[in-house]
C-alpha cells in the first residue's frame, strides 16, 4: 500500500494549476482537502498510483474546482457585502446632519436648517428667503463651515 505522503507532489500540481500558490490564504486547507480526498480514493483501490495518474489528476482538481465554488457561493451569501440600500444611508446622512446641527449656536442653526431643506440655492436667493444682508449671512456661513470642520 502506498503512503499518503507519496501524493504530495501530485496535490501541489493541483494546487498550482489552479492559481494557488503557498502564499494564499486558502492553500493549506485545500491541500489537506484533497489529502482526505486522495485516502478516500486509496480506502477504495489499494493500488492508485502516486505519480504520472491522469485520471486521479483530473479528479483531484474537479473537486477542488467544486470546493472553491462552495467557498465563493458562501462568501456571496453569507458574509457582509458593502452595499448598503439607499434609505438606511440616507437615514445615517441625515441623523450626522441632525447632530452637527445641535451642536451649532442658537444663531446659526436657522441658517443651517435652510442650507440643509433647499442645498440650491443661490446665495443672494437664501439671503431674500432669510431677509438677511448677503455678507452678513456668507459670514454666518463661513461659520458653519468652520463648526463642521
Amino acid at each position: 500500500m502506498t503512503e499518503l505522503h507519496e501524493f504530495n507532489r501530485i496535490v501541489g500540481g493541483v494546487l498550482k494549476a489552479s492559481g494557488l500558490t503557498r502564499a494564499d490564504n486558502q492553500y493549506d486547507d485545500y491541500f489537506q482537502e484533497l489529502l482526505l480526498i486522495i485516502w478516500e480514493q486509496l480506502q477504495k483501490q489499494q493500488d492508485l498510483a502516486p505519480k504520472a495518474n491522469k485520471q486521479l489528476f483530473r479528479l483531484l482538481l474537479w473537486r477542488l474546482r467544486d470546493l472553491q465554488r462552495k467557498e465563493w457561493q458562501h462568501q456571496a451569501h453569507y458574509e457582509p457585502s458593502a452595499v448598503i440600500d439607499e434609505a438606511t444611508y440616507s437615514d445615517c446622512y441625515m441623523e450626522v446632519w441632525r447632530t452637527l446641527k445641535a451642536k451649532m449656536p442658537y444663531q446659526l442653526q436657522a441658517i443651517y436648517q435652510n442650507v440643509l431643506d433647499f442645498p440650491d440655492l443661490t446665495l443672494r436667493e437664501r439671503s431674500q428667503l432669510l431677509s438677511m444682508h448677503r455678507k452678513t449671512l456668507r459670514r454666518r456661513l463661513n461659520e458653519i463651515a468652520q463648526h463642521i470642520k
